[in-house]
C-alpha cells in the first residue's frame, strides 16, 4: 500500500515494513526509456517481457541517447542510499 503522499510503500508481510520511495524522475519519458535500456542492457519487448539488448541494438540506443542529450540523472541514487538496507520497522 502506498502512503497518500506517494513517498512511502507499506508492505504487510510478517509485520509491517516501510520503504522510502525515490522521487519521480523528472525528464522526457522517451529519454528515460532509452536511458534505462542503455544503463541496464535490457529493454521491454512488445509483450512487456524483458529482452537482453544485442551489441548492435545497444550501440543504436546509445547513439540515440547521445542525440537526446545523454543519460538522465534519475536522482534516485541518493534516495536509495538513504534507505539502505531498505527496511524500516
Amino acid at each position: 500500500m502506498f502512503r497518500a503522499d506517494g513517498n512511502e510503500l507499506l508492505v504487510l508481510c510478517r509485520g509491517v515494513q516501510r520503504y522510502q520511495l525515490p522521487p519521480p524522475a523528472g525528464d522526457d519519458p522517451d529519454r528515460l526509456k532509452v536511458s534505462i535500456a542503455v544503463r541496464t542492457g535490457l529493454q521491454l519487448d512488445g509483450n512487456g517481457a524483458l529482452q537482453k539488448l544485442s551489441q548492435a541494438k545497444w550501440l543504436e540506443l546509445k547513439n540515440q541517447l547521445d542525440g537526446l542529450g545523454g543519460p538522465c540523472d534519475f536522482g534516485w541514487t541518493k534516495a536509495v542510499d538513504k534507505q539502505s538496507p531498505g527496511v524500516k520497522n
